[in-house]
């Protein structure tokens, strides 16, 4: 079978350990340096006003975002014997998503404010949002030991997320433009990419049983439980 553009750039035929290594910690570590690179940029090309805006909007984002991540990768890659479908950690992951939204938008019509920041702090949190998503096909992917597309893939998504800020400030001078076109990047990059590559190993149909769903929902909530109580 001919490979597709997205198998040939991010998907090799075989792995190795070092391979799995390496580009994991390259993912995870353009992730970790995401935040700093993110308000550096911001500030030098539109000011430290502006770049305190975003550090504020970008920490909410962060905040609401666990809840879009609820630990659930943790509970997925070591689910090896496959209790759980691919399909029931879809489902509860678009779950935490819809709720990690509801959030955010409860937290700015507490908060107040202009209307323009409220949007802004808004586009920050979906962003990180996106970020909890996206994890769902990166801990698939590690379940199907292909912790290397995983990494590369992370690392393409925040890496090109950044130079689309950089460049989108650059270009249009607006702040609000260039968050706005690394999101639709980031959406891209997560709807398009990500799947194909997924769908390389992932044939089954995302069938939804409202019971099975709710069991593992169940399940991360008491694994969560007793790490913190």
């Amino acid at each position: 079978m001919k490979k597709t553009i997205i198998q040939k750039i991010f998907i090799s035929d075989e792995t190795t350990t070092k391979s799995n290594f390496l580009w994991n910690t390259i993912g995870t570590g353009m992730l970790a340096a995401a935040t700093m690179l993110f308000t550096v940029i911001v500030a030098h090309l539109s000011g430290e006003k502006a770049g305190g805006l975003f550090s504020f909007a970008l920490t909410i984002g962060q905040w609401i975002g666990t809840i879009a991540y609820f630990e659930l990768r943790t509970f997925q890659v070591t689910d090896v014997a496959r209790r759980h479908s691919y399909a029931e950690y879809f489902y509860a992951k678009v779950f935490c998503c819809i709720l990690a939204v509801l959030a955010g938008g409860g937290y700015i019509m507490l908060r107040g404010g202009t209307v323009e920041k409220a949007f802004f702090i808004f586009l920050l949190c979906i962003y990180k949002i996106l970020d909890g998503y996206s994890d769902l096909y990166e801990g698939e992917l590690q379940r199907y030991g292909r912790i290397d597309v995983a990494g590369k893939l992370l690392f393409w998504r925040v890496a090109g997320g950044i130079l689309i800020l950089a460049a989108g400030i650059l270009l249009t001078q607006n702040l609000t433009v260039a968050v706005i076109a690394m999101i639709v990047y980031s959406l891209l990059m997560i709807f398009v990419v990500n799947e194909k590559a997924l769908r390389v190993f992932e044939k089954g149909k995302l069938t939804f049983r409202k019971k099975r769903s709710r069991d593992c929902l169940d399940r991360m909530s008491s694994s969560i439980s007793q790490q913190f109580f």
